[in-house]
C-alpha cells in the first residue's frame, strides 16, 4: 500500500493583504514548486504553518494570546516583517516576540509568489528539522 505524504497546512492569521498572493502560489505555474505538499486552511488548531503580521491590538490580545502559546509548541510562524519596523512605536500595539517560537521572515506586505515559495520552503524546513 502506497504511502500518503503529509500536506502541511497553511493558516493565515489577520493578514487579509497577503491574499492576494495565495491565488498565484496555488495556480498552476507555482504549486507544484516545492518539495512537499501544502494546502491552506481556515482551521487554526489543524495549521503547521501560521501567516501573521505579528501585531496585537488591545482588542486582540485575549483572542491572541492562547494562538501565540500554541504557536510555541507545534507550529512555525511566517512572519510579515514591515509591520516589526513600521509599528514598533506605536502606542496602541504590541508585537510578537520572537523568543519561543520557530519563525521565518517575510521582508514586507508586497512579496513575490517567488518570496513566498521561499518563506514556505524555510517553514517546512523547521517543521522538518527540529
Amino acid at each position: 500500500m502506497k504511502e500518503t505524504a503529509k500536506v502541511y497546512k497553511v493558516y493565515q492569521l489577520s493578514n487579509p493583504l497577503m491574499n492576494t498572493e495565495w491565488p498565484a502560489v496555488l495556480g498552476d505555474k507555482f504549486h507544484k514548486a516545492l518539495s512537499f505538499e501544502w494546502a491552506t486552511t481556515t482551521d487554526f488548531k489543524e495549521a503547521d504553518i501560521v501567516v501573521w503580521d505579528g501585531v496585537i491590538s488591545p482588542k486582540s490580545a485575549a483572542l491572541l494570546s492562547p494562538l501565540i502559546e500554541e504557536l510555541k509548541q507545534n507550529k512555525v510562524l511566517l512572519l510579515v516583517g514591515e509591520s516589526m519596523t513600521s509599528l514598533r512605536n506605536h502606542p496602541m500595539v504590541k508585537l510578537v516576540s520572537a523568543e519561543g517560537l520557530r519563525y521565518v521572515e517575510l521582508s514586507g506586505w508586497g512579496v513575490l509568489p517567488e518570496e513566498v515559495l521561499g518563506a514556505l520552503e524555510a517553514c517546512h524546513q523547521k517543521l522538518t528539522h527540529v
